[in-house]
């Protein structure tokens, strides 16, 4: 985790340097409470730490105190209206991943399957749920803060 937030200060003090003005700092603020089927227990606490980590370096290299945002939150602030899977037959972060591709006009990179019987085959990277949630995080902080 350490060599991570390492590499996360490289990354913001390089992007610091190629900012001009004055900047804001959205992160999805982390689970609080287990729900059925969702993270366990190591993973939330993993992402608690990691969460602090990133604060900090947020706040040490752009002097800001960084806006935490629910995930529920962002995605209602974006407009995003998520239907049961139960219901619609579409998981969440698919329909998420559909608003982002409507509102954006982007469409991020599939990656090539390497092996197998679908070797060769394109498939939508699901590394890229990351980015789109970040999307949405940055988006909903653009939304409240001109509220």
């Amino acid at each position: 985790m350490i060599s991570r937030a390492r590499k996360l200060t490289e990354a913001m003090i390089d992007l610091k340097g190629e900012l001009d003005g004055s900047i804001q700092v959205a992160i999805e603020e982390s689970a609080q409470a287990f729900r059925k089927g969702m993270s366990s227990a190591k993973t939330i606490s993993t992402l608690n730490q990691f969460n602090g980590m990133v604060q900090l370096i947020a706040w040490q290299v752009f002097s800001v105190e960084p806006n935490l945002i629910l995930p529920v939150t962002a995605r209602s602030a974006c407009g995003i209206k998520v239907v049961p899977e139960k219901k619609c037959g579409v998981s969440t972060k698919e329909q998420i991943r559909e608003h982002f591709e409507k509102t954006t006009g982007i469409k991020l990179p599939d990656k090539e399957l390497k092996s197998g019987p679908r070797k060769g085959t394109f498939v939508f990277n699901p590394r890229n749920y990351d980015a789109i949630d970040a999307w949405v995080v940055a988006e909903a902080d653009r939304i409240l803060s001109q509220r």
